[in-house]
């Protein structure tokens, strides 16, 4: 009888962590979440529609970037530096234009190492994507690509 007690014991056990515990991973705005990749998609395809390239240079503190494409080019715009493992050292930047096509701002400090680059305009009508890598003083990005 005791075996038989201690092992119904274990049996419910799953049931209470299962019940006690949430499961993080499960988004309850999943639709949501859906609509806003549908909106990062079309915000990619509009870069590409309008052949937007660019390059970053960086110099120490100093960062400057190339934009060009077949639309009249904003006045600033804005540059996420994304962290692949910890969101809490992710940066955003705005820069300014300067001189038709070319924008510059103060580099931020970032840890060393691989960095997830989006540059798009402050209206979010469009996004250019790229990995970046912190070694490096200078990147292309091209919406045709992806990178």
């Amino acid at each position: 009888m005791e075996s038989s007690a201690a092992s119904d014991v274990y049996k419910r056990q799953p049931l209470v962590i299962a019940v006690k515990n949430e499961d993080g991973l499960v988004a309850e705005d999943y639709y949501k979440q859906g609509l806003a990749i549908n909106q990062v998609i079309a915000r990619e395809t509009n870069a590409e529609r309008l052949g937007l390239t660019a390059q970053m240079l960086v110099s120490g503190d100093k960062l400057r970037v190339n934009l060009a494409g077949e639309t009249t080019m904003p006045e600033s715009i804005v540059i996420r530096f994304i962290h692949p493992t910890r969101a809490g050292h992710d940066r955003e930047i705005s820069v300014t234009q300067f001189t038709p096509g070319w924008y510059q701002g103060s580099m931020p400090e970032l840890l060393a190492g691989r960095w997830r680059l989006l540059i798009e305009d402050a209206y979010a009508t469009w996004r250019l994507k790229t990995i970046w890598m912190t070694d490096q003083q200078s990147v292309s990005i091209s919406a045709a690509n992806g990178s």
